[in-house]
């Protein structure tokens, strides 16, 4: 199984940024299909559903509802083509503003590490 040697951090991101440009981005089907049937074996090989987990929004819900499509298949038994490559696009396309949400949270979140963590801040408990 060649899938099994790729890196779980590569697939992922590459998975990832697929949806975001799916969701995004104007890209053709044929693209979206080639990139699926080239990372959705290994992804499913990496993906861990524990509770304990938590995965960005473009990760769960491509896990979710590729799932959905696919139904009991085993990840090296799917042929993404055009129909199910279709259906997918639609239903990733409906999470757009719960997606953009958390990015925008996670920016957010970022800037206030950055000011956190700058050598001058004291705080604001501090006054």
């Amino acid at each position: 199984m060649k899938y099994i040697n790729r890196n779980q951090t590569e697939v992922f991101t590459k998975v990832h940024q697929l949806v975001i440009n799916i969701i995004f981005r104007d890209l053709d089907i044929d693209s979206v299909m080639d990139k699926l049937n080239d990372l959705y074996q290994s992804f499913m090989y990496h993906y861990e559903a524990d509770e304990g987990l938590v995965y960005l929004k473009p990760i769960d819900i491509f896990f979710r509802n590729a799932q959905r499509i696919v139904g009991d298949q085993y990840p090296d038994e799917v042929i993404w083509e055009h129909n199910n490559v279709s259906e997918l696009i639609d239903i990733l396309m409906y999470y757009k503003r719960e997606v953009e949400r958390e990015r925008s949270v996670l920016i957010y979140q970022e800037r206030q590490n950055k000011k956190v963590n700058r050598p001058d801040y004291i705080g604001e408990w501090i006054a």
